[in-house]
């Protein structure tokens, strides 16, 4: 915390936690994900440089992790995020977890804004462009609030693992409904 109210950041008032993964680069190696993320950061952090308070962005193995002060309204945070990433990715559209501030720290709302993402996905939510947050994960959101995702991904292939590879077997779509 100090060292951030050096650089400018008040981390002591609220803040959601987003974070966002450029699309498309799952299939890339570890080293081009991480390089898309530093430089789509440095982006967002050159289209924030104005803002009071300064939001504290970052690219985190690959991704990028804003803590976005509450009191900033607009721009709004994933707006940025995703015009950031859509600067150095040609446009392209990508989600955004958003996280709500925290009672448990800036680690515990990382977790759930990276846990949503993970669930959207693996839920086949993919294309949803915009933000995202855990209300629109419905019980999967519910459970991801109050529980490792580790733990839920376990849960989930010992209670639904049949009904998913069913699905990919027979390009049925009984875990979406």
């Amino acid at each position: 915390r100090d060292r951030a109210a050096l650089m400018g950041h008040h981390l002591g008032e609220p803040h959601q936690t987003l974070v966002a993964e450029a699309p498309g680069t799952s299939g890339g190696g570890t080293g081009a994900r991480a390089e898309i993320a530093q430089r789509a950061a440095a982006e967002a952090v050159r289209l924030t440089s104005h803002l009071g308070p300064r939001p504290l962005i970052a690219a985190v193995r690959d991704a990028v992790v804003a803590l976005w002060p509450t009191s900033i309204t607009r721009p709004k945070g994933d707006e940025v995020l995703r015009r950031a990433i859509g600067a150095i990715q040609d446009g392209a559209a990508t989600t955004v977890a958003v996280s709500g501030p925290d009672s448990d720290g800036f680690p515990a709302a990382y977790r759930v804004a990276r846990g949503t993402l993970a669930f959207a996905a693996a839920a086949g939510d993919g294309e949803i462009r915009g933000a995202l947050t855990l209300d629109d994960l419905g019980a999967a959101g519910l459970l991801l609030r109050y529980a490792e995702p580790a733990e839920l991904r376990r849960y989930a292939e010992r209670t639904l693992g049949a009904v998913r590879r069913y699905d990919t077997d027979h390009g049925a779509e009984l875990v979406r409904t």
